[in-house]
């Protein structure tokens, strides 16, 4: 199969994001007292490691030697090509309650919904209602939270697969580790 014949997944990822930093020295994470820095190098290496996981059908390599760009072809997974990975994310908040300084950072590459909710623990459930009625409709659709860090490059294509096999009777939860 040709890099042109492969298609290309489309995955939609809802983040739900909030942060207030309180005296509280205990709590929830969004709200514990110096928690600022913590919290954003977390919601930034999950913003990052959702978007490093977008793949082209081929990339290109920069040749020093020859002073061009090359491209490497397609990625393969043993010995089947891996489709183009097409991403969207989308980060849900109140407007007020954010990391304003990381989403800033990723200021193009992501989309981020400011909602007016009395009570901002509605976050959640407002992505969820996002993603449901979201167009045009994706092949994998992925509800996360902020702090959640994927390392694994195949971690979509793996959701995929998994999905394809149990005919979507079935849903593959990843945990956390600590």
């Amino acid at each position: 199969m040709s890099v042109s014949s492969l298609p290309t997944r489309h995955v939609r990822v809802g983040l739900p994001h909030f942060f207030r930093e309180s005296e509280a020295s205990t709590g929830y994470g969004s709200s514990r007292r110096h928690n600022r820095l913590p919290r954003s190098l977390a919601f930034a290496r999950c913003l990052q490691g959702l978007l490093n996981l977008a793949r082209h059908p081929s990339d290109l390599l920069l040749n020093i030697a020859d002073r061009c760009l090359e491209p490497t072809g397609p990625q393969q997974w043993g010995t089947q090509l891996l489709p183009a990975l097409q991403l969207e994310v989308h980060v849900f908040t109140d407007g007020k309650h954010q990391l304003a300084d990381v989403l800033g950072q990723f200021r193009g590459q992501i989309h981020v919904h400011q909602l007016q909710l009395e009570d901002p623990r509605q976050l959640a459930l407002a992505c969820r209602d996002h993603l449901i009625a979201a167009d045009p409709v994706v092949d994998l659709t992925v509800y996360s939270e902020d702090d959640l860090v994927i390392h694994d490059p195949l971690f979509f294509d793996k959701q995929l697969w998994f999905l394809g096999n149990t005919k979507h009777q079935a849903v593959l939860m990843p945990h956390r580790l600590s």
